[in-house]
């Protein structure tokens, strides 16, 4: 089942390298000191592929390689980074390729990174959630997109397993706000997924930019991409009860969870939607409940401060069919969340 071309000419999703510099030429981004900013962990892997790939594309490939971990720690980051483009001369004439997930790309958009404003961007995401969202940017005011998006599926044959189901917690949702067809698709391609056939992760990949770019088409305003918000109201308070034990994307599956829940509690789908959305992140390395949780506590912590009617949420009506702005009362939520506690057999 195809889901059409790519979202546009400047994402591009191949299963090797081989195209990079030809992506360069093409985009106009060629003949350019190029800097690779990277981490320990991903550099062993693929620094010197993606070198190699560059060559006759770039003037000069320089490399910033941050200890792994340390893109957490932004001013550390940011204080090493600068000290590096002083010391090389780099400017916003160069090219960034950024190589890995999206911590590193924040580090372009660092106050400390000044010297690299303006500067036009590559990004080569090499992480499934990372993948999965070939739109994301920096935060600061006035930066620029990137100019060209290389997605090389076959670095997803390296990630852990944990990792690489966390990942996949993002590319279900997306069908799950918005393309009823596409989450049917992932159904149907399970034991390819879970073995990452290249070709079959492409078509994956290529669906999931196209529900992006339609979201962020949808409304310019943000409405759109706030569907997206679907399972974060208690997803992020999931993840920051849980600290590290719990991963962005194990989070989000939860708050799917127990946003489909209310959907159906609230009566805009039916009982058996929600169970098959429910169970159908398990076969994909997803859990489907916590130890430990506290659902009170929980719920108290995401309606503190709220009015007493309840805050809106994104719910479904249905696969595929997101929608914004139902209220949900705190009894509510908490009753979800109790849908998401762990249980002996029998209790």
């Amino acid at each position: 089942m195809s889901f059409g071309p790519e979202a546009s000419c400047d994402i591009l999703y191949r299963d090797s390298f081989d195209d990079l510099a030809g992506a360069l030429v093409r985009a106009g981004l060629a003949d350019r000191r190029v800097l690779i900013l990277t981490d320990s962990n991903v550099s062993s892997l693929y620094l010197d592929q993606v070198t190699d790939a560059l060559a006759g594309a770039a003037r000069e490939v320089l490399s910033f390689v941050l200890p792994a971990g340390k893109e957490e720690e932004a001013p550390e980051a940011g204080a090493l980074l600068k000290e590096f483009l002083a010391d090389k001369g780099l400017d916003r004439d160069c090219l960034l390729l950024v190589l890995g997930g999206r911590d590193l790309c924040g580090l372009a958009f660092l106050p400390e990174a000044e010297a690299l404003k303006g500067a036009d961007r590559v990004l080569i995401p090499t992480s499934l959630s990372a993948q999965a969202d070939p739109f994301f940017r920096g935060d600061g005011e006035g930066d620029l997109p990137a100019r060209l998006v290389y997605v090389n599926v076959s670095a997803l044959k390296s990630l852990p397993a944990g990792s690489y189901a966390s990942g996949f917690a993002k590319v279900m949702h997306c069908g799950l706000v918005r393309d009823a067809d596409y989450y049917v698709w992932l159904l149907e391609n399970m034991y390819e997924i879970l073995d990452r056939d290249p070709e079959v992760l492409q078509t994956m990949l290529e669906g999931t930019g196209r529900i992006r770019k339609d979201l962020a088409d949808l409304d310019p305003s943000g409405r759109g991409e706030g569907l997206l918000d679907f399972g974060k109201t208690i997803g992020r308070a999931l993840e920051e009860d849980r600290g590290r034990s719990l991963s962005r994307g194990e989070s989000l599956a939860l708050g799917s969870v127990c946003a489909a829940f209310l959907s159906w509690k609230k009566g805009f789908m039916d009982m058996d939607e929600y169970y098959e959305i429910r169970d159908m992140f398990v076969p994909f390395g997803l859990s489907i409940s916590e130890t430990d949780l506290d659902p009170a506590a929980l719920a108290a912590r995401i309606f503190s401060g709220a009015e007493e009617e309840g805050l809106p949420f994104v719910l479904l009506k249905g696969i595929g069919q997101a929608f914004a702005g139902t209220l949900v009362t705190r009894p509510e939520a908490e009753e979800a969340i109790r849908q998401i506690v762990w249980k002996e057999d029998g209790e």
